[in-house]
This record gives structure tokens, C-alpha cells and sequence, in this order.
């Protein structure tokens, strides 16, 4: 009877778990699209030997290991190495810990919707799916710089906080990307690559001191909505920018402790605009 009880509660457990929603993304009033986690903890599999008999039904896992843990170490290397099982994946997340996924094939994760690093140290010589479409990459100790290639087919949404002085060229090839949140990543330069994300509408480069330069590029973003570029160094725009029908432009200026921009920049940058964008100076 309690065997037959147990089975109940398992198979009722996987239906709920079965039956959530994940991450979606939210528009706020100021045409930012910014990308949040609902609930996500909630989905959390905690039940290590659940995962060990019914990993076809897992749509979650979330990676949180302590060094000294045996034991979570142990369930860690069987996780990894039977990730094939895990066929119905939609979501995993790295909280904290430190995981070598060079040889993670993540294009056999096919379901694999939301890649989450946040106070983690992973290490990666190669990102590509076909699949992801979140990807979120905050505290952790990520060198996204040593990733030979990065290459998403279906990503929408990424945030990213990993980045130092430099972006990967191959990441601005994700044509699906909709929202980028790069802020703080003391990004020296975006490269002349950006001209290729042209389904873009939202992108964040606020707090990235080193930045003093927006390339040529940006002007063939015709679909971008929304352009942060508060404290960098950048004082002045492109001429291609102006090309776009229609922006929301934060940018500091005048009074601005960093990435000020002149009053007769702003006067110009104002007078050259297309009738539709709008300019935030703080």
C-alpha cells in the first residue's frame, strides 16, 4: 500500500511540475523589454533520487554544490554524465559551484529553453544550441572571451554580466535576439558585428565605463526600440544612427559625472533625430 501510495505522489508530482509555466518576459512602460524569472525556484527538482529514476520527466535542475558535499558531487557527475536522459530539459541553472562543460554537447538538449549562471564558475570552450532561448549570465566566474564560438538559432532574450573588454564577434550572429541586457560588463568595444542582429529592440549598455565608441553598424537596427547608453564613455553618435525610425535614447549628459555628453552634442543629436525617437538625458 505505501509503495503504491508513493508512486501516486511521484506521478502527481511530475504533472504539476509538468503543467508550469517558465521565464517570460515583461514590457514595461518605457519600451524596455526586460526579461525576468517567475517563480523559477518553485520547479526546483530537490529530490535527487527523483531525478535518478525519472529523469525523462525533469524540466528543471538546478546545480547549487558545495565542494565538500560528497554526496552532491556525486549526484553532479551522474547528472552530467547521463545528461542525455534528460530529454524533456527546459530549464538548468548553475547557482553556485564550479562545473567543467567543455564537454557538454548542449545541442542534444533539445527542449533546452533557459540557461541560467549566476554566482557559479563554469568553464566553456564552445556554446552553441539550437534550442535556448533565455540566456542569463550574472555573477558568476564565466570567460565568455575563451568560447571559441557562441551559436544560438532561437535565442530571444540574454543578459549578460561575464564580458570583459570585448565582445565574441560570433555572438551578434543570434539574428533572433530581441533583447540584450549587457550593463556593467566593462565592454571596451562592440564590434562592427552588431549590424547583423537586425531583429534587436532593446539593448541595455549601461555602466560599461570603458565604452567609448558605438559602431557604424547600429544603423541598420531598424527594429531597435530601446538604447541605454547612460555612464560609458561614449560623447558622441554615429550619423547611421539616425537611420532608426524610432528609439527611446537614454544617454548622459551636461551635469553627467561619466559619458557626458556636451550640451551642443545633445542640441545636435536633437536636432538630427527622426520625429519618432525620444531622448532621456540624465
Amino acid at each position: 500500500m505505501k509503495e503504491k501510495i508513493a508512486t501516486i505522489c511521484i506521478l502527481l508530482f511530475a504533472t504539476i511540475v509538468r503543467g508550469q509555466t517558465f521565464p517570460h518576459v515583461h514590457l514595461d512602460p518605457e519600451y524596455e523589454y526586460v526579461p525576468y524569472i517567475v517563480d523559477l525556484k518553485r520547479y526546483v527538482i530537490s529530490d535527487s533520487d527523483y531525478m535518478l529514476k525519472f529523469p525523462s520527466t525533469v524540466k528543471y535542475v538546478y546545480l547549487s554544490v558545495e565542494t565538500s558535499d560528497t554526496v552532491q558531487n556525486s549526484h553532479c557527475v551522474w547528472f552530467f554524465k547521463n545528461i542525455d536522459k534528460f530529454k524533456n530539459l527546459q530549464a538548468l541553472e548553475f547557482a553556485s559551484g564550479k562545473y567543467d562543460l567543455t564537454r557538454i554537447d548542449f545541442k542534444k538538449l533539445k527542449k533546452l529553453k533557459y540557461l541560467i549562471i549566476t554566482r557559479a564558475t563554469v568553464h566553456l570552450h564552445r556554446l552553441s544550441s539550437p534550442s535556448i532561448e533565455l540566456l542569463v549570465i550574472l555573477t558568476g566566474d564565466v570567460d565568455l572571451n575563451n568560447i571559441a564560438w557562441i551559436e544560438f538559432s532561437s535565442l530571444k532574450y540574454a543578459m549578460l554580466r561575464s564580458f570583459e573588454y570585448a565582445f565574441p564577434d560570433s555572438f551578434f550572429y543570434c539574428k533572433t535576439l530581441s533583447h540584450c541586457n549587457l550593463s556593467g560588463c566593462n565592454i571596451k568595444k562592440i564590434p562592427e558585428a552588431i549590424r547583423y542582429i537586425k531583429n534587436i529592440n532593446y539593448i541595455n549598455l549601461h555602466n560599461n565605463y570603458l565604452l567609448y565608441i558605438i559602431p557604424e553598424g547600429i544603423g541598420n537596427l531598424k527594429s531597435l526600440h530601446m538604447l541605454d547608453i547612460t555612464n560609458t564613455s561614449i560623447k558622441s553618435l554615429p550619423n547611421s544612427i539616425f537611420e532608426i525610425p524610432k528609439l527611446f535614447l537614454k544617454i548622459s549628459g551636461c551635469s553627467a559625472i561619466s559619458s557626458e555628453f556636451s550640451c551642443d552634442t545633445i542640441e545636435y543629436i536633437k536636432s538630427k533625430k527622426p520625429d519618432n525617437w525620444t531622448i532621456a538625458v540624465f
